[in-house]
C-alpha cells in the first residue's frame, strides 16, 4: 500500500480492514504462480471478534452463497509494494508470516474421517479442508489455506477471525501473473 488514504475498508461501516497478510512476489514464486517484481498480494479483513453477524458476512458454506463476497468486509489487492513497509497504525497487529508455516500438502492430503475433503492444517495447495461444502470459485484457483489455531498461536489477537475454522484464498492468473484473488472463510 502506498498511502493510509487507500488502507481497504468496510463497505458496509467505513471501519479500515485489518491486514491478514502481505504476501510477496517471492512467495508465489515458490507456489507455482507470479506477481511482477516489487508488488505483493494483501489480505485484508474485519477481525471477527466472535461477532456472528461478522462472520456470516465472510463465510461461504455452499456455493450459492458466493454473490455475497462482492459486499463481504474481505478485501484481497495486488499492489506496489509498500516503501518503507507500513507500520502497524491499524486496529489490529500485522500477522507475523514467518511464524505460519504454510505446509506443502502431504502426498495424501486428505482428512481420513473425511475422504472427500483435505486436511485442515494451513497449507499452500493440496485439497482444501472445507468446513462445510466444497466451494468453486469459476475463474479462479485454489492456492492457499489458513487455520485459524496456527494464527492464534502465532499473534493471539487473531484467535476468533474465522469463527473457529479456516481462511480460502483462490487466484485469478492472466498472462502467467496473478491478476486478483478472493478470500472467504468457512467454520462449523
Amino acid at each position: 500500500m502506498d498511502s493510509d488514504s487507500n488502507w481497504p475498508k468496510d463497505s458496509e461501516t467505513g471501519e479500515e480492514l485489518a491486514l491478514l497478510a502481505s504476501l510477496p512476489g517471492s512467495f508465489w514464486q515458490d507456489a507455482g504462480a507470479k506477481l511482477p517484481n516489487g508488488y505483493c498480494l494483501s489480505i485484508f479483513l474485519k477481525h471477527a471478534s466472535g461477532d456472528r453477524k461478522t462472520l456470516r458476512r465472510m463465510a461461504v458454506h455452499e456455493q450459492s452463497q458466493q454473490s455475497k463476497l462482492s459486499a463481504a468486509p474481505i478485501k484481497v489487492l495486488i499492489h506496489h509494494m509498500a516503501q518503507p513497509a507500513i507500520s502497524s497504525t491499524h486496529t489490529m497487529p500485522v500477522t507475523p508470516m514467518l511464524e505460519i508455516k504454510l505446509k506443502a500438502p502431504a502426498e495424501e492430503d486428505r482428512d481420513p474421517a473425511m475422504p472427500d475433503r483435505g486436511t485442515t492444517v494451513s497449507k499452500l495447495g493440496g485439497v482444501p479442508g472445507w468446513a462445510q461444502d466444497e466451494i468453486n470459485i469459476p475463474g479462479h484457483k485454489y492456492v492457499l489455506q489458513f487455520e485459524e489455531l496456527e494464527l492464534a498461536k502465532a499473534c493471539p489477537a487473531w484467535a476468533g477471525v474465522f469463527g473457529g475454522g479456516n481462511g480460502f484464498l483462490f487466484i485469478k492468473e492472466l498472462k502467467g501473473n496473478i491478476e486478483s484473488g478472493i478470500f472467504f472463510v468457512q467454520f462449523t
